[in-house]
């Protein structure tokens, strides 16, 4: 089971932010203007999927992972020079986003934000789990500083430990998020490398061993496309996973491969020839944060929660369904996006519980077992559970159970 995602609270359990934990995603305001296909599709399968999508405004190019700030928790964020050296000339400078020109960075309410004194491209940071992994193109960028200074400060605004990938001179972006992707249980997928270069796939790996599970991608295709790199550039939203489709064989083989390898998620592909002829994928154009910490509403909105705000929430409790009668105590419990009352919690869990809802009686469960919300009471705990664990047995006895939550 993936361990990013506490199922019962809507948690992230990892160190870092990673993708699993995230609910809302951010693009370019030039990519329905610039690829305008390939955002036509993303807005109509975000929204049938009912994930929170939005564009940035002010932006000077489509790849707003290389300069958005990276989270790292809850509600920090670091912040980077943003200056890499492949956009020196003068025609390529006016290409560089100045993120506090962003005209509606203000209103993400970023919170503790920390200041990175490094020039470091946000395509070269893969979060994962407790680590960040990186190439050593991060290094060479820095050479006024000693590595060792630029480890220390990398590990201290990250707050994680750093996994230096070797930099393939021929990959003169030095993006560690077109070589692996992190997919949770301490697990990163990685590119098919080796079909074109096998010394530096073995130098990747022989790395990334040292501290993950490896799984690499391959295509059984008579000839090896030079555009199958995009397929580790996908994008993930929570427990959606967007992968990037070119109209080649080797398509379906990594849809079913990433299929595999994340087995809680839901794999979609997403046509993205567009971005990918222009050098960058999903991944690439996309800026995915969590949102659901956050308390005082998002861009001057409602806190909203699986896409709806809490008023509408409170709402659809009221009338008596379950799911959204848990998912309010959830708020209430965590005091997100109302204010934080534990009796108020249990009083919603009580009433989805007695409907039946798995989720609210553990959660309620949890509760007595606590003293949390209601008096500490072992009795009406284990009577909770028990009633969790017969719904959970006559689910087992249909084919197809229904969610909960």
């Amino acid at each position: 089971m993936n361990s990013s995602w506490n199922t019962l609270y809507g948690k992230c359990n990892e160190a870092i932010m990673v993708d699993a934990c995230t609910d809302t995603v951010f693009f370019s305001d030039l990519l329905p203007k610039k690829c305008p296909t390939l955002y036509q599709s993303l807005d109509t399968i975000l929204t049938d999927n009912s994930i929170d999508h939005r564009l940035l405004t002010n932006t000077r190019d489509i790849w707003c992972r290389d300069y958005m700030p990276i989270q790292t928790g809850e509600k920090r964020f670091v912040f980077y020079k943003y200056d890499p050296d492949y956009l020196q000339t003068k025609y390529y400078q006016r290409t560089i986003t100045d993120v506090k020109g962003i005209g509606n960075i203000d209103s993400l309410g970023l919170g503790d934000a920390v200041n990175l004194d490094l020039v470091v491209d946000g395509g070269n940071v893969v979060r994962c789990g407790n680590k960040i992994v990186m190439t050593e193109k991060v290094l060479f960028e820095n050479k006024d500083k000693p590595h060792k200074e630029v480890r220390r400060l990398l590990e201290e605004a990250f707050q994680s430990d750093i996994v230096f990938l070797p930099w393939d001179r021929h990959e003169f972006m030095g993006h560690s998020d077109g070589i692996v992707h992190y997919i949770g249980d301490n697990r990163v997928m990685m590119t098919n490398y080796a079909d074109f270069d096998v010394n530096m796939a073995h130098r990747f790996k022989k790395v990334l061993e040292k501290h993950f599970e490896v799984i690499p991608l391959s295509y059984n295709t008579k000839r090896k496309h030079q555009r199958s790199w995009a397929y580790i550039n996908f994008l993930q939203v929570g427990r959606m996973v967007f992968v990037p489709q070119l109209g080649i064989p080797e398509d379906e083989q990594a849809l079913l491969q990433i299929s595999e390898a994340m087995p809680n998620c839901k794999v979609l592909g997403v046509p993205a020839l567009e971005a990918v002829r222009k050098g960058g994928a999903l991944n690439c154009i996309s800026w995915n944060v969590a949102t659901r910490q956050w308390t005082n509403g998002f861009m001057g909105e409602e806190y909203r929660v699986h896409g709806r705000p809490i008023s509408w929430i409170k709402k659809a409790a009221e009338e008596g369904r379950a799911n959204w009668q848990c998912n309010l105590g959830v708020c209430y419990f965590y005091g997100e996006g109302v204010e934080k009352n534990l009796s108020e919690a249990s009083k919603w869990y009580k009433k989805a519980a007695e409907q039946g809802n798995a989720k609210a009686q553990f959660n309620l469960g949890l509760g007595y077992f606590k003293g949390e919300g209601v008096p500490q009471d072992y009795g009406e705990a284990m009577g909770c559970f028990g009633a969790v664990s017969a719904v959970a047995a006559v689910r087992d006895g249909h084919k197809k159970g229904a969610k909960v939550g």
